[in-house]
């Protein structure tokens, strides 16, 4: 039931994936040009990890489960002066906002359909399967109907 479940909703999974994806990506740029921008060399290799887009994606996937985010926001918070460090927190907080709250509760809502829809079906499965039973059941009854009727027709002649 499950499996089925997964199976039937891989394709709308898999396009939830890709925008959540997509998102990641947009939030990383910002935050990546951000943390770059107006920046000497010095600070480019104290804000190494922070340069990468991987990393910067990574970083924003694992704050996406609200997982631990208060110890990134906390080391931009550190590490980056002034309003430029506000800006890339208040990235990192939208970012986080519309992954977590937005495209998490979407995957959510599919796996959720799905199961209905699944449950529905083996629910009209089921009542399908009853009622070919209690057809069987009304076949053998008439079937014996009709064999006793035979039997009394030939024995009063």
């Amino acid at each position: 039931l499950l499996l089925e479940g997964l199976i039937l909703s891989m394709k709308t999974l898999m396009w939830a994936f890709v925008l959540m994806v997509l998102l990641l990506f947009a939030f990383g740029v910002l935050i990546v040009r951000l943390v770059k921008w107006d920046t000497n060399k010095d600070e480019r290799v104290r804000l190494n990890d922070w340069t990468s887009l991987t990393h910067v994606m990574w970083t924003l996937a694992h704050m996406a489960t609200l997982d631990d985010w208060g110890n990134s926001v906390m080391w931009v918070h550190l590490n980056i002066p002034g309003i430029r460090g506000m800006v890339v927190i208040l990235s990192m907080f939208v970012s986080m906002a519309v992954t977590a709250f937005g495209v998490v509760n979407i995957v959510i809502g599919i796996m959720c359909q799905t199961s209905t829809v699944v449950a529905a079906k083996q629910k009209l499965l089921t009542s399908a399967e009853n009622l070919k039973n209690q057809q069987g059941a009304v076949g053998a009854v008439r079937t014996c109907f009709q064999t006793w009727g035979e039997r009394a027709l030939f024995k009063s002649d």
